[in-house]
């Protein structure tokens, strides 16, 4: 691990369509793979939340990615967004809703279920690299 940060430190704030907005994920890591760095925000899904609610934070990481903020600050690279759910059931919900979910950057978004997490942040396939612009 290169990087670790977790909240508040991990807190992003930029100008969004509503003026300031703070993108508050529950930790930001950069891993090294071989001769690559994999960067993620890290959010924590345990189910309490509805899909509506959590499809408006993937609308915010949108509007963060759209701001090219991270991009600047990283020589245009854009952290992957891991959610890590309780179990492969919900896992298969969000995925189907963030799929349906035409605001959403393609490819931006990885789901996972918690047993599986590590395995799949530190994975150097398509499903774990970083959304370049």
């Amino acid at each position: 691990m290169l990087q670790t940060q977790a909240e508040p430190r991990c807190w992003r704030q930029f100008s969004g369509l509503a003026g300031r907005q703070w993108l508050r994920p529950d930790a930001f890591v950069v891993l090294g793979v071989g001769e690559y760095e994999l960067r993620w925000f890290i959010e924590v899904d345990r189910a309490s939340e509805s899909l509506p609610v959590v499809l408006r934070k993937c609308r915010l990481y949108g509007e963060y990615y759209q701001s090219g903020v991270e991009q600047a600050a990283h020589g245009g690279v854009f952290p992957r967004v891991c959610w890590v759910v309780p179990d492969e059931k919900r896992a298969e919900q969000l995925r189907g809703a963030i799929a349906r979910d035409k605001q959403l950057p393609e490819g931006l978004f990885v789901v996972t279920a918690s047993e599986q997490a590590l395995v799949t942040i530190s994975a150097r396939e398509d499903t774990a690299q970083e959304v370049t612009i």
